[in-house]
């Protein structure tokens, strides 16, 4: 059984190599019902934003209730894991749940403030590699994670300090829609929070300028014109993780 969100496809791509039995996260939030889950093996795949799970998996990590013998946590990362594994295992304790096991997996940075999507498609982060051995450890249930470094500890508290200082990095107040928008709607369907709507102007807009900043809607959006304020490294240039079809992102984070 895994839990996943995914904004680009990269954590739905992974997850589908890991277990068959899989939920989207914005869809369990969604339920009435207590999220209350019995498996062998549970596990959770998301990406890792500034080092730090979602905002949206840490609340359905402290909502939900889990009762396996083996927690596990696999993040998505494009250049640095920073402290992830033990940012998500200390948590998993902060709110109850025990962690196992936690992980990381490079891929495809979607962060189009720092990085050129064509630039990250071009590197080859031997995803193959870096899966086989992921099932093989969890197959093993191999327990523990990777103590960050001093310069990964240092780097997280930096950039940490520059969120809490600049908020508009992390909280989605830059995300712009241009005048190429057509009114397509896309957007509407692939924003985990609902926060897009098409107005009588035939034209995406917002309903609250804070969001989860996944940038699944500048990614999904076929006329790029989702863009952010402060700084786009390529307007040009987004992401999909080939493997995965918008059909599914939206299935996986309608509101």
């Amino acid at each position: 059984m895994i839990f996943y969100f995914t904004a680009t496809g990269n954590c739905l791509a992974i997850a589908r190599e890991l277990d068959s039995e899989l939920y989207s996260i914005p869809q369990e939030l969604k339920k009435k019902a207590p999220l209350h889950y019995k498996a062998d093996t549970i596990g959770i795949v998301a990406p890792t934003y500034s080092g730090l799970m979602p905002r949206i998996v840490r609340r359905f990590l402290a909502k939900a209730r889990f009762d396996t013998p083996y927690f596990y946590i696999v993040m998505t990362y494009g250049m640095n894991p920073s402290v992830a594994e033990k940012e998500a295992v200390a948590y998993g304790e902060h709110v109850g749940v025990r962690v196992d096991y936690a992980a990381t997996v490079q891929m495809v940075d979607n962060f189009i403030f720092a990085f050129d999507m064509n630039d990250q498609m071009a590197i080859d982060k031997q995803i193959p590699r870096q899966v086989a051995e992921l099932k093989q450890n969890i197959a093993n249930r191999v327990k523990g994670f990777r103590e960050p470094s001093e310069q990964q500890m240092t780097g997280f508290a930096m950039v940490s300090e520059r969120n809490c200082r600049w908020p508009e990095m992390t909280d989605g107040t830059q995300i712009t829609v241009t005048d190429k928008c057509v009114g397509c709607g896309i957007c509407s369907k692939v924003c985990p929070l609902g926060r897009f709507y098409v107005g009588d102007d035939k034209k995406a807009h917002r309903y609250s300028e804070y969001c989860e900043f996944c940038l699944a809607c500048a990614h999904a959006c076929p006329k790029k014109a989702i863009t952010l304020s402060v700084q786009d490294k390529n307007p040009d240039a987004r992401f999909r993780n080939p493997e995965v079809s918008l059909a599914e992102i939206i299935k996986s984070n309608q509101f």
